[in-house]
Parts: structure tokens; sequence; C-alpha cells
């Protein structure tokens, strides 16, 4: 297959490969699937890469010329396809439940190659996001329905492995925030969803709405754009009109259900009526609302942003059970958020009653506070269940005493979710 080399400058941020991007002395950079990204690109030029090598039949895709007749050429063959619609038709059917359809790995070993897998779609997730707010005021159809896709992609990742899927949502450094908090907000939703049964049309909804819902902070200015950003009154009363911005960028958009807009204008609603736009309390939200706000509110304790050390996902859980108590938040709903991801929550490291330190990597069953663990010293790598043993999980520990810190339990009573984020 004849092949062109091409400057990195002259390819199109959001557009996905069909065929492998490669080089003649690397290899092969992105597989075919992946997302061209401003952080795929910038580690090219970290690693001195210049140009790269790309299948001739598919060089118009992914230069800014190509693009350009290629969405011409679909605006005016596919006015009436959807394929973002079809996308999340077919897969969430409803015809057999996604909840039961995930696959049981309790004990198994995580999988290198899935976990690159689940890096690029996530990556992808994250890239769409960051190339659909920059040209929010023109969003091009093709790109809304990519957007609106996403959510059955990060799906396909909690039905083939929910585990390892909840261990790659680290942070891109070189993407924002928002759009990091965004793609994982999508996920976590839905994998609350499917832990309490939901069906297949409310996990799409969920998915859609935790991606969405802060799109039209790319309206405002920048300083809009961090979670944790301190406001003066002004700036906070711009700052709160966002889900109506989100609503308007929408309006033509089909695609997206009423239920869809109905959640996105209540995510920042609190239960006792202190959030925003509408100062809703939760016997007027929707209640999928409350998923969205156990886990907004969990992603904006661990993620922080710039300016505030994030707490330990330990001590993020042990403030949401505090806050449960008050009636902030649902019961079954937080019950089912730390099922899936264990009141240790995967990914955590962990001190052990016999002073062995290890990292959680699995759920096991409902016994949230007995994972699956790896014992740092274990050179094999290989999950090991602490129910049925003498071991358990003494506290966790701080990874980095720059960026992280634990929250002293005396405190927690008087504690408020504005004193936090």
């Amino acid at each position: 297959m004849e092949r062109y080399d091409v400057s990195i400058d002259h390819l199109r941020l959001g557009t996905i490969s069909d065929a492998d991007i490669t080089h003649s002395v690397h290899g092969t950079l992105l597989p075919s699937g992946g997302l061209l990204t401003r952080a795929f690109l910038q580690r090219l030029r970290a690693r001195g890469i210049s140009q790269v090598s790309v299948d001739a039949t598919h060089l118009g895709c992914l230069t800014d010329e190509g693009v350009r007749l290629l969405k011409q050429r679909r605006d005016g063959t596919q006015k009436n396809r959807d394929p973002g619609h079809d996308s999340l038709a077919s897969f969430f059917s409803d015809d057999s439940p996604l909840f039961a359809r995930r696959t049981n790995r309790a004990g198994e070993a995580y999988s290198e190659e899935r976990a690159q897998r689940f890096r690029q779609s996530l990556e992808n997730a994250i890239g769409i996001f960051e190339v659909l707010g920059a040209e929010v005021q023109e969003v091009p159809s093709s790109m809304m329905a990519e957007m609106c896709g996403l959510p059955a992609r990060l799906a396909e990742m909690l039905l083939e492995d929910a585990d390892q899927s909840l261990s790659v949502l680290e942070c891109d450094a070189t993407a924002t925030p928002l759009s990091n908090r965004c793609s994982q907000m999508s996920l976590l939703a839905m994998s609350t969803g499917m832990e309490l049964g939901l069906s297949d049309s409310e996990l799409a909804s969920l998915g859609q709405a935790g991606l969405l819902h802060d799109l039209g902070l790319f309206l405002l200015p920048p300083k809009f754009r961090n979670p944790t950003t301190a406001y003066n009154a002004s700036d906070l009363g711009i700052y709160q009109s966002h889900p109506y911005l989100t609503l308007r960028l929408l309006e033509g958009v089909h695609r997206i259900s009423e239920l869809v807009r109905v959640l996105i204008l209540q995510v920042h609603e609190n239960a006792d009526g202190s959030g925003f736009p509408r100062n809703f309390k939760s016997h007027r939200l929707h209640p999928l609302t409350r998923i969205l706000q156990v886990v907004e509110v969990y992603l904006s304790l661990v993620n922080p942003g710039q300016g505030r050390p994030a707490l330990l996902p330990h001590d993020a859980l042990t403030f949401l059970l505090f806050q449960c108590q008050k009636g902030n938040f649902s019961p079954q709903v937080l019950r089912a958020f730390i099922n899936q991801i264990t009141l240790f929550p995967i990914g955590s490291h962990v001190l052990l009653n016999d002073g062995q330190q290890a990292t959680v990597v699995r759920r096991n069953a409902d016994q949230y506070d007995q994972p699956f663990v790896i014992f740092n010293n274990d050179a094999r790598g290989q999950p090991q269940a602490l129910a049925g043993t003498e071991l358990r999980i003494v506290s966790p520990l701080v990874r980095d005493q720059h960026s992280q810190m634990r929250l002293e339990k005396e405190i927690l009573a008087s504690l408020t979710l504005d004193s936090l984020i």
C-alpha cells in the first residue's frame, strides 16, 4: 500500500484515523481507530518527530483540506442519516440489558492490551471534546455525531472490564480539566447506572448528559473552564448561567433527547436547594440527576484542577457518606457508586494490617471494603482477594504530598459542599 510523508502541522485535530500512522524509525505512532489530538501532536514534538507516514487512501481525511471535502460530501449525501443516534440506538437497545452483559473478571490480572485500548478510547473522548469546544460556535454535524456516539464506546469498556476501565481514569495532563472531567463523568455515571440495573436508554441518557453538561462553558472566557476557580459575585453569576448556554448550543441537535436536556439543566442543583441555575430541591429533581450529582462532586474532590490539592479518593467517599447522612445525596445511588469503585477506590495505594502496602485493582462483588489488591512486593502482579483472610486495609496512602491531602475526620461533620468544591 502506497504511503506518504506528511508534516504533523498539517494533520487535522479531532480526526479518527482509519489506518495506522507510522514513522520509519519509531514504528506505529497511532494505531487505526486512534484520534488525532493535541496531546498526540505534543508527544510527537517532544520526541523530535516532525513528519509521519500516512496511508495514501486516507491522506485526504487526515489533512485540513481533505476533511473539508469529506464533510461537504457527507453533508450532501447523509442529510437524513444520524450516525450518532444510530450508534447509540444499536448499542443501547434494551434487548439485552447492559448491566447483565458485564464480564466478571474477579481475581483476573489486568491486560496490557486492554489498558492500551481503554486509554486510547478515553483519550479519543477527551480529544473530541477538546476539538468540539474549540469549534463550539459552529459545530460541524459530523463532529456532534461523533460526540453523541461516544457514550457507547465508553460503555463498551465497562462491559469488557469495568475495573480496568476505572483504572485508566487518570487525567490527561495536556487536556483541559473540563475535558477530562466530562469524559470521566460520562463513564462513571454509566457505570453507576449499570450497578443500579438501569435500562439501556437511561444509561445512554446518563452518558450523554455527563459528557455534554458543561459544554456551554466554552462560550465563556477560559477562566470559567477550571472547575475549581474561585469567582467573585459577578463572575459567579456568569458561571452559573452555563447550563442554559449548553442547552442553547444543543437546540438544533435532534439526537439529544428531552431527558438529556433536563439532566443537563439539573446536574449542578443540590438537594437542599443551594445549587444552580434554578435552586431546585431534591423533590423536584429527576431520579437520574442524583447519579450525576454524586459523580460530579466526587470528581471535583479528587481532580480539583489547579490551585487546590486533591482529596484522597477514600476520603472523598467518606465526605460523601457524611453528606448523605445529611440528606444531600441518595443512599441508593451512593451505595451503588461505592460498590463499583470500592470504599478504597480502584487505583488507591493502601496500608494493610500486617504492614504490607498494596494497590487496589478490583472490586469483590458487594464486599466493598475487601477488594482485590496487588501487593507492592509481588513481581507477578497477581490480584489477591482480602476476603477470607486476616488481612484488612488500615488506611489509604498519600502518593504525592504536594498534590494530595488527607481529610481529618474530626472536621468532617462541619464541612459543607461549598467549602470543598
